[in-house]
């Protein structure tokens, strides 16, 4: 008898029919493959085993049982996936009739934040009730599209519109005032621009409004819904729901700070924007972030607590071993306003090319806060950034600031260098440069062909990014390597490209180091596409002499069931099969 509502489901539903209803499938072999759902795929790599109850994607490697597949596929919750499927497949789940009532409590709070935003949309959609507001949108250049994407709506002048109309439909006085739609005496949006914040799941958990009439003006310019139920500020992310899909393709986030940032440079395409609400982010939204992707691109507000803010950003995604990246917009703008200013094109350009890595976004706030460098403060802006750099040990990033700073000082770069070094060395008088004395790291011998196999294929990646995606095609993915420690970097690798794109192997090799790994890696080699052929010809045969030997091995277990003993030796006789065609392709390559 099962003994929680999520063993209650999962024996009564085939995880085959359950995915069919949103991908096809085909079978091959034991299990079926489809195109998988969750990341841009073009061939099916997403395989689903009746016998097993979960499906596997050998791309994205999201797998799980059946409610975690809807729980991904429609944004749920575990607890919203599985009374989903109870539904769907009429499972009688009464009998956890506490667990059943929290979930209606629940849903009765999200069912009346969704009336609350079909009512502030239906006022919205009132030619007569929303010219104005629809006047002063348009004026910040949210069209029509837009408002109806986002479902930016319009609460009016009667302070209980919202109340009656909920009211009337059902629902208790004491439900508006736990969501935070009204207080006691009357809704708590009165006459303005309503726009829905929705969960990752897409549901509304919360609205912010902000007003648009010049007679508002001695009101506050945003309000935010309160905390609730099935509300957390510091849990939720503006946006996240229609981001996540934009990650198929672009692999990173952009973390602004208002929602209207967001609203603008979505609706100029820009997709993979989302909002904190405000300049701190919590640990719960760093790991939410941190779910669907390890890339961010910061670009909060250009003003004091926007770039206050962003050290907070720094120190979440740092303590997460997250990648990021900081952009500071000139002239103190916030994102809205820099792109109805200067277009989404610039705004774009800012992101991807005018990117900041931690010292680098304190050497310009630094800056900032200097203003004029005068021969009255330039000792002092100097030493400030000596001090900002003091337990730095990326060669690369000391020399890019202390090149900048040479700039900034009109000095040359050899007398800066050598006033940090005295600096250091006042500090610390055992102090060495980093040429004499290497920090501890990871190097890595060559043992075998195997190894040395692996080490080339690194090599490769390194050098340029269409070898790494022609080596990731050929072998399958980023898990191949056999090798823990190469392997890692391998995906570091691949992290990077995702990132940054394009990179030169200098570039690629200092952002290894700046993540503490150090490879040797080869300028000197021959590379040539002809070549990697044969490595990874040598790789795959190494390779799968070690899968057949470890099958071989495992014949020798007398306890194997027949089944089992008939696939593996299936599976030995393709993998010899596959050997032998290796053998000869590389015989003819010689």
């Amino acid at each position: 008898m099962a003994s929680n509502i999520f063993e209650k489901v999962l024996e009564n539903v085939d995880i085959v029919d359950v995915v069919r209803r949103y991908v096809d499938l085909e079978p091959k072999g034991k299990n079926l493959f489809g195109v998988c759902p969750f990341h841009d795929d073009h061939s099916p790599s997403m395989s689903v085993s009746k016998e097993k109850g979960i499906f596997y994607c050998f791309t994205c490697h999201e797998g799980g049982n059946a409610i975690k597949f809807i729980e991904k596929y429609k944004k749920l919750s575990s607890i919203e996936a599985a009374t989903f499927l109870a539904q769907e497949y009429h499972i009688d789940i009464s009998e956890f009739d506490r667990v059943s009532t929290q979930t209606s409590t629940i849903n009765k709070y999200y069912n009346a934040m969704d009336t609350a935003s079909k009512f502030y949309s239906f006022l919205m959609n009132d030619e007569n009730l929303s010219k104005e507001a629809r006047e002063y949108l348009k004026g910040r250049g949210i069209d029509d599209n837009t408002i109806n994407e986002f479902k930016i709506g319009l609460s009016i002048e009667d302070s209980q519109a919202l109340s009656k109309t909920l009211m009337s439909k059902g629902y208790l006085k004491s439900d508006l005032i736990i969501t935070s739609l009204a207080n006691e005496n009357e809704d708590l949006f009165i006459d303005r621009i309503m726009v829905p914040i929705r969960n990752e799941s897409g549901r509304v958990v919360a609205f912010g409004g902000r007003i648009y009439k010049e007679s508002s003006k001695d009101q506050s310019k945003y309000m935010n819904s309160k905390e609730s139920p099935i509300f957390k500020k510091g849990e939720t992310i503006f946006n996240l729901d229609k981001a996540i899909d934009a990650l198929k393709t672009t692999n990173y986030l952009i973390i602004n700070e208002g929602y209207m940032d967001v609203i603008t440079s979505y609706s100029r395409g820009v997709k993979n924007a989302v909002a904190i609400m405000g300049t701190n982010i919590t640990d719960e939204q760093v790991n939410l972030l941190k779910k669907y992707t390890k890339n961010v691109a910061i670009c909060l507000d250009g003003d004091k607590a926007g770039m206050d803010g962003v050290k907070n950003l720094i120190r979440g995604f740092e303590k997460a071993n997250m990648n990021y990246s900081v952009t500071i917009l000139p002239n103190d703008a916030d994102p809205d306003e820099f792109i109805r200013k200067n277009g989404i094109e610039l705004y774009k350009e800012y992101i991807t090319t005018r990117r900041l890595d931690k010292m680098g976004y304190i050497y310009e706030v630094t800056k900032k806060d200097y203003g004029a460098i005068t021969s009255f403060n330039l000792e002092s802006f100097k030493n400030d950034i000596f001090r900002q750099m003091r337990d730095e040990t990326s060669n690369t990033t000391i020399e890019t600031n202390l090149r900048k700073l040479s700039l900034d000082l009109k000095i040359s770069y050899e007398a800066i260098k050598e006033d940090f070094k005295q600096y250091r060395l006042r500090l610390n008088p055992n102090y060495k440069e980093n040429k004499e004395v290497k920090a501890e790291s990871n190097k890595f011998s060559v043992k075998n062909a195997f190894s040395k196999a692996q080490e080339i294929v690194i090599n490769y990646s390194i050098n340029d990014k269409s070898y790494f995606s022609y080596i990731e095609g050929r072998m399958g993915g980023r898990l191949f390597l056999r090798d823990k420690e190469l392997r890692k970097i391998f995906i570091t690798i691949g992290d990077l490209y995702d990132y940054y794109g394009i990179l030169t192997a200098s570039e690629v090799n200092m952002k290894l180091r700046e993540k503490g790994i150090d490879f040797d890696y080869n300028e000197t080699y021959s590379y040539s596409t002809e070549d990697l052929d044969k490595i990874l010809i040598t790789f795959k045969r190494e390779s799968l002499k070690e899968e057949i030997a470890f099958i071989k091995a495992t014949l020798q277990n007398n306890l194997l069931s027949k089944d089992e003993r008939d696939n593996y030796l299936l599976d030995l006789q393709s993998k010899q099969r596959e050997l032998k065609k290796l053998w000869i392709r590389n015989k003819k390559n010689y």
